[in-house]
């Protein structure tokens, strides 16, 4: 038989569900309506970025119970939680409106069904996917260390049950802005991946400010991780009978991913920095590299060795850049093919 070793080349990062973060507006919810109770009625404003101080500009004024329609980002404006209707095309003061009607269970079928992770105190319920519903009657905090099952989500809230209770769960994901001091969850995808230390560690108690464990994991160790926090930042593991988080000087081990460079060489690095700022070698054009393993900080940075070369290749994702990355994969030919 004839078979075609291949690798379908695409732009991708590999074991990073979490790689950028926005940095303006809210999370993206699932929209809701709004009635305004405050009985002096309530503003719709602009808002004016300036620095570490914003700006608000009153754009309508809002009698009371006036409904205000498709809710659908929020995020704190000089330490008060707002609201941005689509439909206005401007920001409310959510203190100042409750949520109008209800929401359909059957609208969070996107994502699919999965388990979230609880890994630190404040996990509580919500009523629904936002915190502008309250908290579940009694107040259910889910405990740390619980995994649950979800049927439904969206990019800030997953629907879980606990103890008999259901309700809205604030998970840890790229939208999670402005409530990283309330997020308490993981979405857990249960990768059971290696790391790789690329530096002398320790273990954590949390993946932020959390405090450091007296159990020290020296450069150059393999161990398992279970769960990842956002950015790909922290990842919980188990080392010598002790469970914590290891903190950024990871590399992730990669099964059969390649390099290829396919439009011109490309430096070696010494190191996973911000930029190279030592270039040890150099790969040349149309090569197929194995990698070692991922570093995802500063950037994603990928372990190589090349010609008795050891050091880090740089992947550029927002232009055409001069490597590109996938799995290599294996194909039968049905006919003779030619190669272009």
């Amino acid at each position: 038989m004839r078979y075609l070793k291949a690798l379908i080349i695409g732009l991708f990062v590999c074991l990073t569900p979490y790689i950028v973060r926005a940095d303006s507006g809210g999370p993206m919810l699932t929209s809701y309506d709004v009635i305004v109770t405050n009985v002096e009625g309530a503003d719709l404003v602009d808002i004016n970025y300036d620095g570490n101080k914003s700006t608000i500009k009153i754009k309508k004024h809002l009698d009371y119970d006036t409904i205000i329609k498709e809710i659908y980002s929020e995020e704190y404006i000089n330490n008060e939680l707002y609201g941005y209707s689509g439909k206005e095309s401007a920001y409310v003061k959510l203190s100042d409106v409750k949520i109008y009607g209800n929401y359909n269970l059957s609208d969070f079928d996107n994502y699919g069904k999965g388990k979230i992770y609880v890994y630190k105190e404040g996990a509580y319920l919500y009523k629904g996917p936002s915190v502008i519903y309250g908290k579940v009657d009694g107040e259910v905090m889910i405990p740390i260390g619980e995994e649950l099952d979800y049927q439904y989500r969206d990019d800030l809230f997953a629907y879980v049950t606990y103890n008999g209770v259901s309700g809205w769960i604030i998970i840890d994901t790229m939208y999670a802005s402005p409530y990283e001091d309330e997020v308490s969850a993981l979405v857990s995808t249960k990768d059971k991946g290696e790391l790789y230390t690329i530096e002398d560690t320790y273990l954590y108690t949390l993946p932020e400010h959390g405090e450091k464990k007296e159990v020290f994991i020296p450069k150059g160790t393999i161990v398992n991780f279970q769960y990842r926090y956002y950015y790909n930042k922290a990842y919980y593991v188990e080392y010598n009978g002790t469970s914590g988080w290891i903190i950024d000087k990871v590399g992730i081990m990669e099964n059969n991913l390649k390099l290829f460079t396919h439009l011109k060489s490309v430096d070696i690095c010494e190191k996973a920095e911000s930029k190279c700022t030592k270039v040890v070698g150099k790969i040349s054009k149309n090569k197929i590299v194995p990698i070692e393993y991922g570093v995802y900080k500063d950037g994603t940075w990928y372990y190589v060795k090349y010609n008795d070369i050891k050091g880090y290749v740089y992947l550029e994702y927002y232009y055409e850049g001069s490597v590109e990355t996938s799995y290599e994969t294996k194909y039968e030919l049905k006919k003779d093919a030619k190669l272009y």
